[in-house]
């Protein structure tokens, strides 16, 4: 029977998930900053990876799926960082997703406000994060020996890293080339994207979220891979990269409703663009032919 730390697996899981939401809670209330849950989103789950495959003595197939994890949670923070995530000063961090600012401006009531604190930005996602690495925890207990069908859920795993990687990159050069212009001088750019504001080439070509396309699909190979190993697709990592895939579709909304208020030619993208899955689009021609009429 794994245990981990000398509790049942359930059991530690729930005193984590409920120290974790308080201290952010608390912390997030302090500050009056609710992105502490953002700082833990590629750093925790794979410390509860790590947790599992130690208490397995490390078993072949956790200890590989751990791996994959940490290079994404290492790659993951280090995006997060270089964007300003970690900025820390008179003893508290500074920057604060500006989703949450939106949202914060739209429940203006002071109760329903912290209820959304608690609830959802706490508990909720701090639970759908330990519920994520659930078929790591099951392999963990499975004790299962590697076979060459692993060496395929790695490959696919390291394609959807790679892509994220990249569309991370692209936008982020694209933003540090825009934001080192005046209003004015934006509109006078040879780069297209900086005379529309956004970017919508490479990978934004084909979807408008490459980056969140490409992490879902990495959690996607994780519950596979845990499936594979178990022997049924029926079970609780299902539920979690369910709620995964919802959760961050559901946040693109927010992100173009907010792009859509600032560049004229967004709505015009959308027409041309898939929203989520990469998709070849026809309309993708006639927004480059209004980008160019912008330009003129």
């Amino acid at each position: 029977m794994l245990t981990l730390f000398g509790f049942e697996p359930l059991q530690f899981l729930v005193y984590v998930v409920i120290s974790l939401s308080l201290f952010c809670y608390i912390y997030g209330t302090a500050t009056n900053n609710v992105s502490q849950v953002d700082r833990l989103w590629s750093i925790y789950p794979f410390v509860l990876c790590w947790i599992y495959t130690y208490a397995s003595s490390f078993s072949p197939v956790a200890l590989m799926m751990t791996i994959c994890i940490t290079i994404w949670g290492c790659r993951l923070t280090y995006n997060f960082y270089i964007k300003g995530g970690f900025s820390f000063k008179n003893g508290v961090f500074t920057d604060e997703d500006y989703r949450w600012g939106i949202l914060r401006r739209n429940i203006t009531n002071p109760l329903l406000w912290n209820l959304f604190h608690i609830f959802f930005i706490c508990i909720f996602q701090i639970t759908l994060l330990t519920g994520i690495t659930y078929p790591v925890l099951v392999v963990a207990m499975e004790n299962s020996a590697l076979t060459p069908t692993d060496c395929i859920f790695i490959s696919v795993f390291l394609f959807f890293l790679i892509l994220e990687t990249l569309a991370d990159a692209d936008m982020f050069t694209f933003q540090a080339a825009k934001y080192a212009l005046s209003p004015e001088d934006r509109l006078k750019s040879d780069d297209p994207r900086i005379v529309a504001g956004f970017n919508f080439t490479g990978l934004y070509k084909y979807s408008r979220h490459p980056n969140y396309f490409a992490e879902v699909m990495q959690w996607v190979v994780i519950y596979l891979w845990g499936s594979y190993h178990i022997g049924t697709w029926k079970n609780l990592g299902l539920v979690f990269v369910s709620v995964l895939f919802i959760l961050v579709f559901s946040s693109t909304f927010i992100v173009e409703s907010e792009s859509k208020s600032k560049y004229p030619l967004y709505e015009l993208y959308q027409k041309g663009t898939s929203r989520f899955f990469p998709l070849f689009c026809v309309g993708y021609s006639r927004f480059l032919e209004a980008v160019e009429k912008r330009r003129k």
